[in-house]
């Protein structure tokens, strides 16, 4: 029992997987460091990363996005739990903390953000940490990612169908753990189910007319 309250309390905490990104930034930056330390910054060339000033530049864009980013996610997250909370049901609210994609996307901010180092622009710091820097643009990108993927299914999670679904999912997930099907059962083979849940946007007729003629029923 005390074992199945640790996994469960784990598995509905929205900041356990964000706080590894966290981490994984954290130690890929000094990973990075260490590689251009040994190489005495001399792995990529300026013609890739830029000079020092450059990187810097950059560096501090990225820093200043990605927090930005990070608040817009966490404002929308918040946002569909009050939804839930005011208008649909309370119980929507731990499906939602539970999306993976969400914590996903605010856990690859995270790793950006603490996986960038300050360059040294000053008379000395001519060499520019390449992989560093070239570590810092890829996560950059990968969070440009997650923004997009993270604004489509937001705009298809806020929707009250899809956070009825939410409940009807789990319901049906714990009914058949509860009482599991027995193999020999046949379901009616006049219905037909679909496999996700949506919005009719088009009917072909034509189609439905001839494929019922063809059968010898009535649609």
């Amino acid at each position: 029992m005390r074992r199945h309250r640790i996994v469960h309390a784990l598995a509905q905490r929205l900041w356990i997987i964000p706080s590894l990104g966290v981490v994984a930034g954290i130690v890929l930056s000094l990973v990075t460091v260490a590689i251009d330390r040994r190489n005495e910054n001399g792995l990529l060339s300026q013609s890739i990363v830029g000079n020092a000033t450059d990187a810097q530049s950059i560096l501090t864009t990225i820093a200043t996005a990605v927090v930005t980013l990070t608040s817009i996610v966490l404002t929308v997250t918040l946002v569909a739990v009050q939804l839930a909370l005011g208008q649909v049901s309370p119980r929507i609210v731990r499906a939602l903390l539970d999306d993976r994609r969400d914590q996903i996307a605010i856990a690859v901010f995270g790793a950006t953000f603490t996986s960038l180092r300050a360059v040294d622009t000053g008379p000395g710091g001519a060499a520019v940490p390449g992989s560093t820097v070239l570590t810092a643009l890829a996560l950059a990108a990968a969070s440009a990612f997650a923004l997009f993927t993270f604004v489509h299914h937001a705009s298809q999670q806020l929707r009250v169908g899809a956070l009825v679904d939410l409940v009807g999912d789990e319901l049906r997930d714990q009914l058949e753990r509860r009482f599991p099907r027995e193999s020999d059962v046949r379901e009616d083979s006049s219905v037909v189910l679909s496999p996700r849940s949506g919005n009719l946007i088009h009917c072909d007729r034509e189609a439905l007319v001839a494929e019922a003629r063809r059968a010898g029923c009535t649609l």
